[in-house]
């Protein structure tokens, strides 16, 4: 009986195969939401202020979460990001989303310049992408037809690459997080390619 009992602490039950396929299908659910969410939103034609807005707020997500060094941070900036990118629309003023973004990064670029928070390259990074996403957003904006859909459509699956980067290497957003992220911004990004054949 001593050495079943022995025997059981130094070596613990598997797990049924049952909890292994159960835990599988709910890892999976970034990628389901950010299929669902890219596949309902869809990028439309790809020329629209608002979905090009989209292009400057997911780098600002990722300064948000460098800014506050706390992954969950990128889920509460994507919910504030809904009514940012769709403040242009509503309120009829299609600079807005742009306008507030602007406002934020600054304020975030000197809360994290306070905090120290761009001495580290991960996070200096964060700023560059910033910069090079936001200007591929401007633009998209301010052009139309095909080069606004190219603009866009690239600027969204560059992002998808950026967020599987940090998906790899769990840095700056939650792995959770940049894997939805990545699914929802191919899938935009692929849905306004797919929209100019």
């Amino acid at each position: 009986m001593a050495a079943n009992t022995l025997h059981s602490e130094q070596f613990p039950a598997e797990p049924s195969p049952d909890a292994h396929e159960q835990r599988t299908r709910i890892g999976w659910w970034p990628s389901l939401l950010g299929l669902g969410a890219g596949l309902l939103g869809g990028g439309g034609d790809g020329t629209s202020v608002t979905i090009a807005s989209v292009v400057a707020v997911i780098a600002l997500i990722y300064v948000a979460a460098a800014v506050t060094d706390r992954p969950p941070t990128a889920w509460w900036s994507l919910l504030v990001s809904i009514p940012v990118v769709l403040s242009g629309r509503l309120a009829g003023v299609a600079a807005l989303p742009f306008l507030i973004m602007a406002a934020l990064a600054l304020a975030l670029i000197i809360i994290g310049w306070r905090r120290g928070t761009w001495a580290r390259a991960c996070n200096r990074l964060q700023l560059y992408a910033l910069a090079g996403f936001g200007a591929i957003a401007v633009a998209g904006a301010l052009t139309d037809g095909t080069v606004a859909a190219l603009l866009i459509a690239g600027g969204l699956i560059a992002h998808a690459a950026w967020d599987a980067v940090h998906l790899v290497r769990r840095s700056v957003v939650g792995p959770r997080y940049a894997e939805l992220c990545a699914v929802l911004d191919a899938v935009l990004g692929l849905t306004i390619l797919w929209g100019l054949l």
